[in-house]
């Protein structure tokens, strides 16, 4: 994952990206199974009264079934975008370079490699205060309880109605 080290163009990237999306968006990357907490997100995502889309990378069975109900339930379709699997390390890049959050807030990680790859891209990161997020985000991302949605929907709509804090929190998680 050398590639992650040498910043990607935002032109580049921008273009890369709009295959799959043409708007501002959050990104959460990462299987989708219970521990990652996809459903948790969501139901901080549905709260914010203005949204960008959310683009969710990764794969999952039963607890996607679960994460797709609720998606159908509060009329979420057109704002959420699942893509099972990205396999070029460019594109995945692309995706950290553009997005405006990272969300994370997973319950357990052995050490959370798409934190670190974000981080590098200078992409502002919501994660957890538990597991080995803590140090793998360093003081460079909001550290939120996994189960508590209230903070995560908070500081999504912080984030993403403060520009100077967005840019500030990006560039603390970059160092």
């Amino acid at each position: 994952r050398d590639l992650f080290y040498t910043p990607m163009e935002k032109q580049k990237a921008a273009d890369i990206v709009k295959e799959y999306v043409d708007d501002d968006f959050i990104l959460t990357v990462g299987s989708i199974n219970a521990r990652k907490n996809l459903l948790g997100m969501l139901k901080a995502y549905a709260k914010l009264e203005k949204r960008p889309k959310f683009v969710v990378i990764g794969n999952g069975h039963e607890y996607r079934k679960l994460c797709e109900k609720f998606i159908q339930e509060k009329n979420l379709k057109n704002d959420v975008i699942i893509i099972d699997n990205i396999h070029e390390g460019y594109v995945l890049q692309a995706f950290y370079t553009c997005a405006k959050i990272l969300m994370y807030p997973s319950y357990y990680e052995g050490f959370g490699l798409p934190v670190v790859e974000a981080a590098l891209q200078r992409c502002p990161i919501i994660t957890s205060n538990v597991s080995s997020l803590p140090e793998a985000a360093g003081n460079g991302a909001i550290q939120v309880a996994p189960n508590d949605i209230k903070n995560m929907s908070s500081s999504l709509h912080r984030l993403l109605t403060d520009t100077q804090e967005c840019t500030y929190l990006g560039q603390k998680a970059y160092e």
